[in-house]
């Protein structure tokens, strides 16, 4: 059964906040057309850390500097585009798991 500890209800999701790996043990989006479509731009946001997360077991965009990990969403940013704050509540770091960078490498044949 799923944690019910560390509940943060945001404008666009919910999740339960795991503070021993500083990541969600879970997230539920609403999504339905209305929510997939609206004005709202990814470029005015930026990853945040949660304040209501106790300091100590806060996610840090230091975290991922220099890490090899991309800030991955968990509620996605593009699910949310109704709402510029329901978007900007995607990008508190409490909705955001480390993700492998995929690059691609080409092989060129002589």
């Amino acid at each position: 059964f799923p944690s019910l500890a560390n509940i943060k209800t945001r404008e666009s999701y919910v999740t339960s906040y795991d503070p021993r790996t500083r990541t969600a043990s879970w997230v539920i989006e609403r999504l339905n057309p209305a929510t997939l479509h609206g004005p709202s731009d990814r470029k005015y946001c930026d990853f945040k850390e949660d304040d209501s997360v106790h300091v100590f077991h806060r996610a840090t965009n230091a975290d991922y500097r220099g890490s090899g990990f991309d800030r991955g969403h968990l509620a996605a940013a593009a699910n949310h585009k109704w709402s510029q704050k329901a978007m900007e509540d995607t990008f508190y770091l409490s909705n955001v798991a480390p993700q492998v960078t995929h690059t691609h490498t080409h092989t060129h044949t002589h």
